[in-house]
């Protein structure tokens, strides 16, 4: 009997395109800001992306702006937190793990910014009209003000919390097929140009940058995205300039 072997077509998700919010925001700079969703009903914040982070974090209701300005209100939303903060009693798809000190964090501003960790639904708003979420991202809700506004980390590899190996968000996501790859383009964007920042999940956008035939080798195991810069350059009016940096 002649049997044809037939290919099986699997069908290969979009890269995510993350809309942002329109605002500039931040106490350190004016930085373009993205929108996402944590928990069930969706608590709403506006954030940033951090390159080496693998949590979604966000500032906590009421702690988070205790003795911080007068109007707590005003104090929530300047940090990103549309809904006045995290509440992580009113949502039904909380779980609880413990607290914990914020990742990496000790190196900068010392061991004492801990935070309440636990998983939680999130979702990001596309450009679109479109969502994207997953389901048990570990979360972590800070009160501390060495950050200000909350991020959702980008990092690929793992985090191990009460005895618990937790996938990234962005493992996550490729993982249930709803972005192609590990990959991300991200522009910061500048706000004296009224240009916002573009984020791309599961790819990039070809036309935030010029091509060059620069190719840095980036082992996933040996830990967070980090890139050594030894020198940069800038060009005014045709002129350029370059500065060493050591």
């Amino acid at each position: 009997m002649d049997m044809a072997l037939s290919t099986r077509s699997m069908e290969i998700p979009a890269p995510f395109i993350v809309a942002p919010t329109g605002r500039w925001e931040g106490n350190d700079g004016n930085w373009s800001t993205f929108a996402f969703t944590v928990g069930s009903p969706a608590q709403h914040f506006r954030g940033l992306p951090s390159l080496i982070g693998l949590e979604i974090w966000v500032p906590m209701t009421p702690d988070a702006c205790v003795n911080v300005m007068a109007d707590q209100i005003e104090c929530m939303f300047s940090r990103g937190a549309v809904d006045g903060g995290f509440m992580s009693n009113t949502s039904s798809t909380w779980s609880q793990i413990d607290i914990f000190q914020l990742p990496d964090q000790a190196y900068l501003y010392g061991q004492d910014n801990n935070a309440l960790f636990g998983t939680d639904d999130v979702t990001l708003a596309g450009v679109d009209g479109s969502t994207l979420s997953c389901t048990a991202q570990t979360v972590a809700g800070f009160a501390t003000t060495d950050f200000w506004m909350g991020t959702f980390g980008l990092g690929v590899n793992h985090t191990a919390f009460g005895g618990s190996v937790h996938p990234s968000f962005l493992a996550l996501l490729r993982d249930q097929s709803s972005i192609p790859s590990l990959s991300f383009g991200y522009t910061a964007g500048a706000s004296y140009e009224a240009s916002h920042g573009s984020l791309v999940l599961g790819g990039y956008d070809e036309a935030c940058f010029e091509a060059t035939n620069l190719s840095v080798p980036i082992v996933r195991d040996s830990g967070s995205l980090r890139l050594m810069v030894q020198k940069c350059r800038t060009e005014e009016r045709g002129k350029s300039s370059a500065l060493a940096l050591r």
